[in-house]
């Protein structure tokens, strides 16, 4: 994290959080598996070993954009303007090859400045690497905490990948053993394929849409958009084996934003309205879903909108 956010330190990007420094030091220890957890044998079960601590030192920030500030709750013209620089931010890694994989409300922060700064740099990836040389785990939570459809269904395909390793491994009669060493390279290839397909962009850009529309939901009192994605509909536990089941959990979400889209709907302002078409284009299917330099222009200009209806700019 400290080395990456450093990177875009250098380069005078105003949309991360910044570093000033970063230090390693041995002052660390954690327990491992023994010799004898491993192999059965009377061996120590756990062990202890020195690790490197790291030490970042960043930019302090006045909270993240559902926070309150200095006791005061965040406005929600507040939270446009950070989910604009946001915005910006995700356009800048795009340009230079690299994506973050768990954008939402905790991630993005309210600078000292005003400014909307994405932070947990640690889990910014680079869009051209090929799932093989990923850890299982980084495949395990693809697309964070709002992961899209197509996320879903490359960690449905990799915890399959998974439970055929294990089976060759450890299955009890040599038959199961050899019927999934046999399926292990169809499966790496069905996960690699699908994962060279994602655009790994517009992941961010779903869950940026997921996040405003919690954001507006708030703002305007409406349950169907008022909820957390994950709690709510416990994706987390979702295996993907079907890639349309995370759809159905954004039922509310659409419902609630078809209802504010409405033409006879005369309740809400234009600028609320191209908000929620803004938000319902973010969370479609992948080939439906605008880039980060579409999504990064709409979402400036209706941060002017805003500011113009509810009385301008405002600075922590």
């Amino acid at each position: 994290e400290g080395m990456i956010s450093a990177e875009l330190t250098r380069m005078g990007c105003p949309y991360f959080v910044k570093t000033f420094g970063v230090s390693v030091y041995e002052d660390g220890h954690r327990k491992v598996n023994g010799e004898g957890k491993r192999t059965g044998t009377r061996g120590p079960a756990t062990r202890t070993e020195t690790v490197p601590k790291v030490a970042i030192a960043m930019e302090q920030c006045r909270g993240t954009v559902k926070q309150n500030i200095d006791g005061t709750p965040v406005r929600f013209l507040q939270q446009i303007q950070a989910m604009t620089d946001a915005f910006k931010g995700v356009e800048v890694l795009r340009r230079i090859g690299l994506y973050h994989d768990d954008l939402k409300a905790a991630n993005i922060l309210i600078g000292s400045d005003g400014n909307g700064k994405i932070a947990d740099l640690g889990i910014i990836s680079r869009i051209d690497v090929q799932s093989a040389t990923l850890h299982n785990r980084d495949l395990c939570t693809l697309g964070g905490t709002y992961p899209p459809p197509e996320a879903i269904h490359i960690r449905g395909l990799n915890q399959q990948l998974v439970s055929l390793t294990y089976q060759a491994k450890h299955a009890l009669d040599s038959t199961t053993r050899q019927h999934a060493q046999d399926a292990i390279p169809a499966a790496k290839a069905a996960l690699e394929a699908a994962y060279t397909a994602m655009d790994k962009t517009k992941l961010q850009v779903f869950s940026m849409g997921v996040t405003l529309a919690n954001l507006l939901g708030r703002e305007l009192r409406l349950p169907g958009l008022n909820q957390d994605y994950m709690c709510n509909h416990n994706n987390h536990k979702l295996t993907g084996r079907n890639p349309n089941e995370v759809i159905k959990y954004l039922a509310d979400i659409h419902a609630a934003l078809t209802s504010i889209l409405d033409p006879s709907n005369t309740t809400y302002p234009p600028h609320i309205k191209g908000l929620a078409q803004l938000i319902f284009d973010c969370t479609q299917r992948e080939s439906e879903r605008p880039g980060t330099l579409e999504a990064s222009a709409r979402m400036e200009a209706l941060r002017s909108a805003f500011e113009a209806e509810m009385g301008g700019a405002v600075i922590v």
